[in-house]
């Protein structure tokens, strides 16, 4: 089954990275271990999902790219799919394409 998700674009994953710190950030005064270990990790988790992203996003070359109006959908939706591996494949060395 294919997953269309939608790319997000670099504000929106930064904006979710804020988000991520504000949402995760220390309490004030004391902090039981077990809370800290569970906080930590998930924000741990939370920033290397979104970093994944950004990055995923970054070497897929539509880093700026947002849907605009004046595109049909279905122009858009064929550029998301076979586009973008290709443009990924291309910016991947020799070394890179042989495992993929």
């Amino acid at each position: 089954m294919v997953c269309n998700r939608r790319i997000r674009t670099r504000e929106e994953i930064e904006e979710d990275l804020r988000q991520n710190q504000r949402d995760n950030a220390a309490p004030d005064g004391l902090e039981d271990r077990a809370f800290k270990q569970r906080r930590q990790s998930r924000l741990s988790r939370n920033k290397c999902r979104l970093n994944k992203e950004l990055v995923t996003l970054i070497a897929l070359g539509v880093e700026n790219l947002a849907p605009s109006e004046s595109n049909p959908p279905g122009q858009q939706a064929s550029q998301s799919g076979a586009e973008r591996v290709r443009r990924h494949r291309e910016s991947l060395t020799p070394e890179e394409q042989a495992t993929v």
